[in-house]
């Protein structure tokens, strides 16, 4: 289940800071990104363990699956996906009278070639090495 969870976060998330233009949006992907270079285990042990305390989640699977539900590694490649998409395919698609979520489930499943297939089994094979070492 985590990993479902893991990959409609991510996908939205790159999804978002790809097409969406929004105050901070730099910003944020540049902290995304920065955490990319840092191991989890030397920033956020005493802080996730501060968190999970005033949560009331010590000693409980919550604990062991929300910190860890989005991961930068997924959102950085969805975003690259995204990124590599056409612009004047997400502007026909809006003259037709799609939604953003219209276009987004069109971009993100329906039209997949083989480059894509093999994002996303990477980004389950980062998922999966992820929910085994957490």
């Amino acid at each position: 289940m985590r990993k479902v969870i893991n990959h409609i976060k991510c996908t939205l998330a790159g999804y978002a800071f790809a097409n969406f233009r929004f105050k901070g949006r730099r910003f944020l992907f540049a902290a995304l990104f920065a955490t990319l270079f840092l191991p989890a285990e030397t920033l956020m042990i005493v802080p996730l363990f501060m968190i999970m305390k005033k949560f009331g989640w010590v000693n409980t699977y919550w604990a062991l699956t929300v910190p860890f539900l989005a991961g930068a590694t997924n959102t950085f490649l969805f975003r690259q996906h995204f990124l590599s998409i056409p612009k004047e395919l997400e502007d026909a698609t809006k003259i037709d009278g799609a939604t953003p979520m219209q276009y987004f489930s069109f971009q993100s499943y329906d039209r997949w070639s083989g480059n894509d297939k093999f994002r996303f089994c990477m980004e389950y094979v980062f998922v999966a090495i992820d929910c085994y070492n957490g």
